[in-house]
């Protein structure tokens, strides 16, 4: 149950037009994973808001997603920019940013 609350969640973030929806893009990773996922989200809550206060609204919506069943691995904050790096109950990776 909690798995479909988050999944939800994502889906009307998603059609509301509140990420970047329509546009993808490829990301290089420095890191190695044994199993990939299908589909990476980034989410990407702080946009059109810079700096700090773009982290904290990210920051927000992360936590309104681990009410929803997902859980927070660690921030990212490296020159190819920054992210919080998230997991559903099913141990799929997505960002916040």
């Amino acid at each position: 149950m909690v798995g479909l609350r988050l999944r939800v969640h994502l889906l009307r973030l998603i059609a509301s037009g509140w990420t970047a929806a329509g546009q993808a893009c490829r990301q290089p990773v420095p890191k190695g994973k044994t199993a990939k996922n299908r589909v990476h989200l980034d989410i990407r809550a702080s946009a059109g808001v810079e700096g700090e206060d773009g982290r904290e609204r990210a920051r927000r919506q992360s936590q309104r997603l681990v009410e929803a069943g997902a859980s927070v691995l660690h921030e990212n904050d490296e020159p190819i920019g920054w992210c919080i790096v998230m997991t559903d109950p099913e141990g799929n990776e997505f960002c916040v940013t």
